[in-house]
């Protein structure tokens, strides 16, 4: 298996920009230019998934849209680990233009992974990587704070928080109709249908996870209840039980953060379950996954479990008792 992790080229999160002509222009005078933050926590997770000889990973490259200038920055990704690199000669007009030039790389070279930053640190766009998934009609998934490996059959999507608000739009996971794709501990909360057109549950698994429905239609995917399908398809059972929460997380807040160095997570409260949360304490003890004993921390870097037991989504409920 191969993995494609797409990097940009921007300023170090420490410049001090200032424009010219009138403020219409970057002045790009003495910037220090560096990977994308967000870009370059992908291309760890690639290298740490190449490291484990269970996951199937041969290669890992690197594919960059952007002037010679950028070089630097692509030997910066081969330094940390990357095998090779791919910069398509072209300036980097706008996220609609990147992602087709990142596409048409992928045609020429077929990978099985593709791994993109959630967004850049300059301009906070948050739109190549679904961009990329239409131009090559694949499924995606956003935000994605953990992924594991066991083998080129298991991958373990768990501990998420996919929120999507938007009442014409399906939640934000797609899913890949591959045996092997574990759910786990994840919320989904939407306003639309589950799953985008056209995608349909087949062999994945589904356990433990929180869903709910803004906009209070409890049909699902074709059923009058979720538990109807859960039931009917053998999905979010364990031992003849139901694993599943369907009820409001009720999250600390689900307005928009930008936040432009990814290291800085560390205190967010965003998205952070309240004290009378449905998803506190009743996650799936992730440390019973392979490799799952180095899970100790959420997102946003705090100490996990915080309770009695794991808790649902990206965020670890704490006191501040």
């Amino acid at each position: 298996m191969k993995i494609l992790v797409c990097i940009s080229n921007v300023p170090d999160t420490t410049t001090k920009v200032k424009f010219v002509d009138g403020n219409t222009k970057l002045d790009t005078t003495g910037i220090q230019w560096v990977i994308n933050p967000w870009d370059e926590l992908s291309l760890t997770r690639a290298l740490e998934l190449k490291d484990d000889p269970a996951s199937g990973i041969k290669s890992v490259t690197v594919a960059h849209v952007g002037a010679a200038t950028s070089e630097p920055t692509i030997r910066k990704a081969l330094a940390i680990g990357a095998d090779d690199a791919i910069r398509v000669n072209a300036e980097p007009a706008d996220s609609y233009f990147v992602a087709a030039q990142l596409a048409e790389v992928v045609k020429k070279d077929q990978f099985d992974i593709i791994l993109c930053g959630i967004e850049s640190s300059d301009f906070n766009g948050s739109t190549v990587g679904g961009m990329l998934s239409e131009f090559l009609a694949i499924p995606s998934v956003s935000a994605v704070s953990s992924i594991m490996m066991e083998g080129s059959q298991s991958v373990y999507i768990y501990n998420n928080t996919f929120y999507n608000s938007n009442p014409g739009g399906p939640n934000l996971c797609l899913i890949n109709n591959l045996e092997g794709f574990n759910f786990r501990n994840n919320i989904f909360v939407y306003n639309g249908p589950f799953l985008f057109k056209g995608q349909v549950i087949k062999g994945e698994l589904f356990q433990n996870n929180c869903y709910w429905n803004l906009g209070g239609d409890k049909k699902f995917l074709g059923y009058p209840e979720i538990d109807k399908w859960a039931l009917s398809n053998s999905k979010e059972q364990w031992k003849g039980k139901s694993t599943f929460v369907y009820a409001d997380p009720l999250l600390n807040d689900t307005s928009t953060a930008n936040i432009k160095n990814p290291y800085r997570l560390a205190g967010l409260t965003i998205f952070i379950p309240t004290a009378t949360s449905p998803v506190i304490d009743v996650g799936y003890d992730i440390r019973a996954l392979p490799g799952g004993d180095e899970v100790t921390k959420d997102l946003a870097g705090f100490k996990v479990p915080q309770g009695k037991g794991f808790d649902i989504g990206a965020m670890e409920y704490f006191s501040e008792k």
